[in-house]
């Protein structure tokens, strides 16, 4: 799973670098890499507590211990896109910047979140959060399976006319609530289906390979229907998350699925920094993955010193 996290990070980087530079490198679908990681996050996430949800964690405990995992990265590519905000909308940035900051979205322009344009996925994983606390821990899993026809039909009402690519701007931002619970529930139901079997066997590098393989074959077939879209959500997607579970990246799997967040956090506002300041396309990307693993070395560290002093510091206090 740490290495498939990481392979969709980078697609995801790479697509924002031919959007950014406008190049085509042949990965023209992996904006749906988001949809596999809003699934492999409803599995992670009821893996991870559904069982603590049965024991008593509140739902505010619960999206404390979210927010503690995905702002501080958040937080740092929202710093280089307020260098970038500064001068591109230097009458209301303080606003904007503030508005993002706070996971609001901007309800006029070209973004929702000019800050950094990821966040409207993380604002909407929040969501879907909130609403497996809340609800999904609650429904049974053949309610949640039916749940996802009704799902499944507006995904393809949005999809088919344009593509699935919406959320990130003020226009299409509410089409966003039906394509992350599509996929975070089939997360879900994976999880409860499967738990950590996978039902059935591919070559490591098969899985590996069939993401960024499906984005630069629909690439190189110059396929822009909504269907290749929907064949993917539908179908791609959980195929190789299930084939995931027996995928064992080792230690280069962990490094990639520790990278995956903070490469997603930074790579778009850092892309355009570096474009502004004129920097090839190669030299963007190859910044961008070092200035990823710097954060991610630094966010470690600070959690391993959080861990090493604070029960020390409250043991002093008392």
């Amino acid at each position: 799973m740490d290495t498939l996290r990481g392979i969709a990070a980078a697609s995801v980087m790479i697509f924002h670098a031919t959007v950014v530079y406008d190049h085509g490198f042949g990965v023209g679908k992996a904006y749906l890499a988001v949809d596999f990681f809003f699934a492999l996050s409803g599995y992670v996430m009821a893996r991870t507590y559904e069982t603590r949800f049965a024991a008593g964690m509140s739902w505010s405990v619960f999206l404390d211990a979210r927010l503690s995992r995905l702002y501080p990265a958040m937080v740092i590519g929202g710093a280089f896109g307020l260098i970038l905000l500064r001068q591109t909308m230097p009458d209301i940035w303080i606003e904007i910047a503030i508005l993002n900051m706070l996971m609001v979205p901007v309800l006029a322009g070209q973004n929702a979140f000019p800050l950094n344009i990821a966040a409207w996925s993380i604002l909407f994983e929040l969501i879907a959060n909130l609403l497996h606390h809340l609800v999904f821990r609650r429904t049974r899993t053949s309610t949640l399976v039916k749940a996802l026809f009704p799902l499944g039909a507006i995904l393809a009402m949005i999809a088919l006319p344009r593509g699935i690519d919406v959320g990130s701007t003020p226009k299409t931002l509410m089409d966003a609530l039906p394509r992350v619970l599509f996929s975070y529930t089939l997360g879900i139901v994976l999880w409860r289906w499967l738990g950590d079997k996978a039902p059935f066997w591919l070559p490591q590098w098969l899985t590996f390979a069939a993401l960024p393989a499906y984005f630069a074959g629909i690439w190189a077939l110059d396929v822009e229907s909504g269907w290749a879209d929907l064949l993917f959500i539908f179908l791609i997607s959980p195929l190789v998350l299930s084939a995931g579970l027996s995928a064992a990246g080792g230690r280069l799997g962990e490094y990639l699925g520790a990278l995956s967040f903070p490469l997603y956090a930074i790579q778009f506002p850092v892309l355009q920094l570096l474009h502004r300041w004129g920097y090839s396309v190669a030299a963007g990307v190859a910044l961008c993955v070092l200035i990823a693993i710097g954060v991610t070395a630094a966010l470690a560290t600070t959690r391993r010193l959080g861990g090493w002093f604070g029960p020390r510091l409250a043991t002093a206090a008392k």
